[in-house]
């Protein structure tokens, strides 16, 4: 099953495009509370250069855009039903493209985006390591990746979404381990109209994510954990979901 992983998440955001906005405003709290991060770090810039990485529909790129005089965005999503949507907004540029397979030039971007654990539909290490390397190809010195991903310690906030300790340790541990995945691995199924559609995604510790931007070549300036139901700020890791303000601090030599 591993090999068609990458097929399954397209397959399933294919099909989820078109009613992709509405159910996103079931996470409009936690959506928004990052968006206004994203507003203060980026309106500090004249006139940023944006590439938004799994842009899905491209609703809150344009979103972000109004909000942030003088920006362009560039978006991006390996899902083409994704993109005929995002092509009709008002956006700067709007192409299919797989993450780890960007198609820009080196030192592009003022400000790179992977939202909504974008960054989790990769189904491997290598290709999280690599797609890195890619954003740290595209941006200028000293630009920005603003990366938020699933938590996969979040035990939730008692509201919409809870579970606990040891269930957390099973979703890690046991399930991935019986379906021989990695651990942090989650395959799942939707019920959209009247079809089951499987999906995948990969959830990640605090050490494991930050191993990763560090190692491709991003500092840390900030990060936050953000609640998933009412998208307050939270002090407790497990509470919310991972969010990183990420600066560019030197150029790889191998982005391959």
């Amino acid at each position: 099953m591993r090999s068609d992983l990458a097929k399954i998440v397209t397959f399933h955001f294919d099909a989820l495009a078109s009613d992709y906005d509405r159910k996103s405003l079931n996470r409009k709290k936690y959506n928004t509370a990052v968006d206004k991060l994203i507003i203060k770090y980026l309106m500090r810039q004249k006139k940023p250069l944006v590439l938004d990485v799994g842009c899905g529909t491209g609703s809150r790129a344009e979103n972000l855009k109004s909000k942030i005089g003088g920006s362009k965005f560039y978006c991006v999503d390996s899902s083409l039903e994704m993109i005929k949507i995002a092509k009709k907004k008002k956006l700067d540029y709007v192409a299919k493209a797989d993450m780890e397979k960007l198609p820009f030039q080196a030192d592009y971007f003022d400000d790179i985006l992977c939202l909504f654990n974008s960054f989790g539909y990769l189904n491997t290490y290598e290709k999280r390591l690599r797609t890195l390397y890619k954003f740290n190809k595209a941006l200028k010195s000293e630009g920005l990746l603003i990366i938020d991903v699933m938590n996969s310690w979040h035990l939730g906030e008692g509201r919409e979404y809870k579970r606990s300790l040891m269930r957390a340790f099973w979703d890690n541990f046991v399930t991935p381990n019986v379906l021989g995945f990695a651990v942090g691995d989650r395959y799942f199924e939707l019920m959209i109209g009247n079809k089951v559609i499987p999906g995948f995604v990969h959830g990640f510790s605090v050490g494991e994510i930050t191993g990763l931007l560090k190692n491709s070549g991003f500092e840390i300036i900030q990060s936050y954990i953000i609640g998933y139901d009412t998208g307050q700020i939270k002090k407790e890791t497990r509470d919310g979901q991972l969010l990183f303000i990420c600066r560019k601090i030197f150029n790889l030599t191998n982005e391959n």
